[in-house]
């Protein structure tokens, strides 16, 4: 059975398809010895790489999958490290599927990843390279005929379809880019050239409370969004045409000036797809801090959502009709998961946020961050607190109840779809009135908890750790840490010493799920001038975040 891989950077988890083919085995890539048996002689692969990120990216890991090619949903078989093949140590994981969907992707003739190179046919049916099936391909294209591809002019019949490609992405980009044209895009244009048309479509608005600005920015982000879908075909295109050029090469065809002109597209296109997701971040953060800046306007934005959201579910609106529901609540049910309409509510004006909504955040959060491990609000209730009270447990600690957390841990890493994690996040309801949150960050060897409450946080910061109003809190983290290390594969042993190189810190926050994404964003929460970019920062009236956490909901839901 032919194996396939997989090779992605981790530097965000969604990603865009490059190529597929059979492959030739590794090139310079050590594995370990049953591994390498179960891949060689015969391998295939899909390269896709993460949308907000490149190849090229400093830092970025990379990692391997490798999958049988029986069907199209995977199972996973094993997991791997490579050690030499990268300093950052990526990851093999093989796994094997139910059909062959993969087989629609479109594939190039070389592909370069990173440190190794991959040579793969044009298509997965084709016999590997080297073999008859790729003198077939040659004959093929030196057999193609030439072709008019205006505006690119003479090609050839088995490159016209790629340049149509092309002129298809930039004619459906200049919906949402009316600056941009295919006649531009022949002309190589640099980085600031392409952010200038962006901005002159995309121009910034000076900040104001009234909502003609908030729609206007609404709207320019969405634009951008939609941009970014349609150039992030770009990659694809360019593993299309290279290939296909490589092979008249090969054929002693010679270059045509139509050659050139889809390279020059092609490349301008990816350029233009970085700058449209500069302005897009640039947007979004000018909209977020207006948020802030204006707190009365933005509580009536967040209302008027609100309301929004429960006039559409309300018995007898067309939606409820269409589908017959007689109960707002049953039919909001499915849009999110857990989360009622009911818990969707308390994200309004001056409502506490109860645990589902929070639930919700840190199990999205999390999943996407790809190194937190992020617990539910029940957790601390069930295993850091004595039963039905806010008080920290005490006594002994049964091997039955390390036995229940790991197992809790172990579901909720794979319900995050996590492998690995070095920090841990866990949000805390004190007695219905009050959130607070507490973090275990392996990697900086820290114990943190976080309170929203200024007295408490003042307070503590002028007392010693063991004195500190949460201090019979630290010790029971501090037998959790013990417990989740080993989870890790690198045990910790604190035995309650506050001096082992596991400092704790007790800091102000303003908002739990705040605090959690400061700490996903910078591994720590920075406060006033050290918060950059300012639309992070807390604020002493959070309704802005209130309205971006709701607003974030309904596009989740697919109410937007």
């Amino acid at each position: 059975m032919v194996l396939f891989c997989i090779a992605f950077h981790s530097a965000n988890f969604a990603y865009e398809v490059l190529a597929v083919g059979y492959a030739l085995p590794f090139v310079g890539l050590p594995m370990e010895p049953d591994v390498v048996s179960a891949i060689w002689p015969q391998l295939s692969f899909i390269a896709f790489k993460p949308v907000n990120s490149t190849w090229e990216e400093p830092g970025s890991r990379l990692f391997f999958i490798a999958f049988n090619s029986a069907n199209s949903a995977y199972e996973v078989l094993d997991c791997r490290i490579c050690f030499a093949f990268h300093r950052f140590a990526p990851s093999f994981i093989a796994f094997k599927p139910v059909n062959l969907t993969w087989k629609l992707l479109g594939c190039g003739k070389r592909v370069r990843f990173w440190l190794s190179s991959y040579w793969v046919s044009e298509d997965p049916e084709d016999a590997l390279p080297g073999s008859s099936g790729n003198q077939e391909r040659k004959k093929i294209h030196k057999n193609c005929l030439p072709v008019d591809c205006p505006p690119f002019g003479i090609s050839r019949s088995c490159t016209s379809p790629i340049l149509q490609q092309i002129s298809d992405t930039a004619n459906a980009c200049k919906q949402y880019v009316p600056s941009i044209s295919l006649h531009k895009l022949l002309t190589l244009c640099s980085i600031e050239q392409l952010d200038a048309i962006v901005t002159l479509d995309f121009p910034t608005l000076a900040p104001a409370s009234n909502n003609q600005f908030y729609l206007a920015l609404r709207l320019q982000i969405n634009q951008l969004q939609e941009a970014a879908r349609v150039l992030s075909r770009a990659a694809t295109i360019q593993i299309s045409i290279t290939s296909s050029l490589k092979v008249h090469r090969r054929v002693d065809h010679d270059t045509l000036p139509s050659d050139n002109a889809a390279r020059v597209a092609i490349r301008n296109l990816k350029t233009l797809y970085g700058c449209i997701n500069r302005r897009r971040l640039a947007v979004e953060s000018a909209l977020w801090k207006a948020l802030d800046d204006f707190p009365q306007q933005t509580e009536a934005r967040l209302r008027a959502l609100v309301d929004q959201v429960l006039t559409f579910f309300t018995p007898g609106s067309t939606f409820s009709k269409m589908h017959e529901f007689s109960d707002s609540e049953d039919a909001f049910k499915g849009k999110l998961r857990y989360v009622t309409l009911s818990n969707f509510q308390t994200l309004g004006v001056g409502r506490w946020i109860d645990d589902e909504v929070v639930n919700y955040f840190v199990t999205k959060w999390c999943s996407e961050s790809g190194t937190t491990l992020g617990l539910s609000t029940f957790f601390a209730t069930k295993f850091l607190f004595e039963p039905g009270t806010c008080n920290p447990r005490g006594g002994f600690v049964t091997e039955a109840d390390e036995d229940l957390i790991e197992r809790w841990c172990c579901r909720a890493a794979d319900n995050l779809g996590l492998k690995s994690w070095d920090s841990v996040y866990i949000p805390i309801n004190e007695n219905r009135a009050h959130w607070y949150s507490a973090r275990i960050d392996f990697l900086e060897k820290r114990i943190d908890i976080y309170d929203s409450l200024r007295d408490r946080c003042l307070e503590n910061r002028q007392k010693p750790p063991l004195l500190r109003k949460n201090a019979k809190l630290m010790l029971i983290l501090m037998w959790l840490t013990e417990v989740l290390s080993r989870l890790r594969g690198d045990e910790v042993q604190l035995q309650n010493k506050l001096g082992s190189g596991w400092p704790n810190a007790h800091d102000c926050g303003v908002h739990t799920l705040w605090h959690l994404r400061h700490i996903l964003d910078f591994c720590q929460i920075r406060l006033g001038a050290e918060c950059s970019p300012v639309h992070l920062r807390f604020t002493d009236d959070m309704v802005g975040k209130r309205l971006r956490l709701a607003q974030e909901m309904v596009e989740d839901s697919s109410l937007a």
